[in-house]
């Protein structure tokens, strides 16, 4: 089975080279995945890391160009004034996706620059859920106010850490985006969820439960991500992950009929969940990753 990492940052300070990177990923089972920019120089989180955006781009380029089956992932602030300049620029260097952390705005708050997004084509990861840093900010990384994007029309975008500890609000997101697309025949945007932990250990199991026994059809909309850095991926976090999400697929398989309650509205909708765990696997640990990053 390949794994993908949708999501890894980078780090200021030392650093491995990224022969030794590619080593620890692949002593985790990970082939390729995203690799996050250092953050832009309003997100203070770690000011000592900060560049400017031409900087933060070539870093990130050059990393990704010493990595096969890893891509370049560049963090804005959606706020800033050349916003979309950066974003048109940053496709222009060869950056195949955006990152972005809505620390102190909405998602709401800036529109035209997710139509941007969309508009180059690029995938768009989203952190969501509680925000670990030292101000306020987690109201605004609630799943519902990315609930606007539904109307930026082609843009496919994803929400990290399904969205701990609001992960139910983001499951009914989630289905609403499906309902939405498939009632107008819109396929045009696209939710995904990134099961990027987020949710400690002990509450991994009920969350991807409800997640892929809710009755929408989820199969196809998980990517799977670590929030490991490219300074030191850390193999034994990676792996630890990816063997406990197998047996919870597996024991979601396994119980199925227990824990999806027949649809009112119709049919159950199993999405896969009555053959096996590896397509449910395989879904989430490669192929949806590979249709987010390339659509």
């Amino acid at each position: 089975m390949q794994v993908y990492d949708n999501h890894i940052h980078m780090r200021g300070g030392d650093s491995d080279t990224p022969e030794i990177f590619v080593e620890k990923t692949a002593a985790a089972g990970v082939v390729g995945g995203n690799v996050i920019s250092l953050p832009p120089l309003s997100f203070r989180e770690y000011p000592e890391t900060c560049q400017d955006n031409h900087a933060r781009i070539d870093q990130v380029l050059a990393f990704t160009s010493q990595t096969p089956g890893f891509i370049p992932f560049y963090w804005i602030d959606p706020n800033a004034e050349d916003a979309i300049e950066q974003v048109e620029e940053a496709k222009k260097c060869g950056i195949k996706g955006i990152k972005v952390i809505c620390n102190n705005f909405y998602a709401g708050d800036c529109m035209d620059v997710w139509k941007k997004v969309a508009e180059e084509k690029l995938p768009l990861l989203f952190h969501s859920g509680i925000l670990w840093n030292e101000e306020p900010s987690s109201l605004y990384n609630r799943p519902l106010s990315f609930e606007c994007l539904m109307t930026v029309k082609g843009l496919r975008f994803a929400l990290a850490h399904i969205s701990w500890p609001w992960c139910d609000e983001c499951i009914a997101l989630y289905g609403k985006f499906k309902h939405v697309s498939s009632f107008t025949g819109n396929e045009s945007f696209r939710m995904y969820v990134d099961t990027t932990p987020g949710t400690p250990p002990v509450y991994r199991r009920d969350a991807l439960r409800k997640l892929y026994c809710s009755n929408y059809p989820i199969k196809n909309g998980t990517i799977f991500g670590t929030d490991c850095t490219s300074n030191n991926y850390d193999t034994a976090w990676a792996k630890f992950w990816i063997e406990r999400d197998t047996q919870i697929m597996d024991d979601i398989v396994a119980n199925f009929a227990e824990c999806a309650l027949p649809n009112p509205y119709g049919a159950h909708n199993r999405d896969g969940l009555e053959d096996n765990a590896e397509g449910l696997c395989n879904a989430m640990f490669a192929e949806n990753y590979l249709e987010f990053v390339n659509a």
